[in-house]
């Protein structure tokens, strides 16, 4: 995993996983924010790596996109119904009663976590 990618993650233990895999063990809340980056930025969605925690939270997805060295995390938590996202400097956490839980995480990862090229 690169420097930027474990500085990012909590200190669990990680695995890397495919977008495939994370799209076969996990269809719940929050899912589709990888599709909608993928179909509105293909070019942040490039730089995505995908992974799994071995030691905590293992039902979370998450995710790290490292472009331009910037870095940003992204962690979809279904006990919670919450989608995580930060970077060394800024948090935030955006749950169902968000009107539109994906769109308002994109528009925060775009424009706060500096991941668009």
């Amino acid at each position: 995993m690169p420097v930027l990618e474990i500085e990012l993650l909590p200190d669990f233990g990680f695995e890397s996983e495919s977008i495939e895999s994370v799209r076969k063990k996990y269809s719940g809340f929050g899912i589709s924010l990888f599709k909608l980056i993928e179909d509105c930025h293909e070019e942040v969605y490039g730089c995505l790596a995908f992974y799994r925690s071995t030691t905590h939270q293992k039902n979370d997805v998450y995710a790290v996109c490292s472009c331009n060295n910037y870095s940003c995390a992204i962690q979809l938590d279904p006990d919670t119904e919450v989608i995580c996202l930060w970077n060394k400097t800024v948090r935030t956490e955006i749950t169902s009663w968000s009107e539109n839980p994906e769109h308002e995480a994109l528009e925060f990862l775009l424009e706060n976590l500096a991941c668009s090229t």
